[in-house]
């Protein structure tokens, strides 16, 4: 029950390190994050799946303003870069058998993205526009060992038409990234 609590404290300071993230469109008001890294590691258990949201809403998190690719003026970016740090570390109660084994398993880390304008959910219609793409992520991660940093790019493509535009303008846009730890191979 520790290592829960722990893990959930964890996801906390995760959640506050990560809601200053935010979001700009081109030609209105979406920005980003400074230096694009979440503060702090993300401990997965096996079994357990972990998530931290990253909600693009202003300029200190993004550098600018998040506009699609060959619309860049100034003050304003092509793409958000995002890093998370993520360690595998037993859980006492559910991996205390791997304790001092060599286990790796494999790391998946899925990516949601919600659009929301107001109240309103605009995914449906304008969350494809928003571009989550990994970079040369590991695939796998070992137990106990230093944690790893993956990475992921965010893009926008430009809206077809004028309605679409206006949809994402002004709306935020939350990504929810889940960490998840499988297919453990113990030796």
């Amino acid at each position: 029950m520790r290592s829960k609590n722990l893990v959930v404290a964890l996801l906390v300071v995760v959640a506050l390190a990560v809601s200053g993230f935010t979001y700009a469109y081109w030609a209105s008001v979406v920005n980003a994050p400074s230096n694009g890294v979440a503060d702090g590691t993300i401990a997965v258990g096996s079994g357990d799946a972990v998530t931290t949201t990253v909600t693009l809403t202003g300029d200190n998190f993004t550098g600018g303003d998040l506009v699609p690719a060959g619309f860049a003026g100034s003050g304003e970016v092509e793409s958000v870069p995002v890093s998370f740090t993520i360690a595998w570390n037993a859980d006492a109660l559910v991996d205390a058998s791997l304790t001092g084994s060599t286990s790796t398993a494999t790391l998946t880390v899925t990516p949601v993205v919600t659009v929301m304008q107001g109240a309103v959910d605009v995914t449906a219609s304008v969350g494809s526009l928003v571009v989550v793409t990994a970079g040369s992520n590991a695939s796998s991660i070992t137990l106990g060992a230093a944690a790893i940093t993956i990475s992921y790019t965010v893009t926008l493509t430009e809206p077809s038409t004028v309605a679409l535009y206006d949809l994402l303008a002004n709306s935020d846009i939350t990504i929810v990234f889940t960490f998840v730890v499988s297919s453990v191979v113990t030796s």
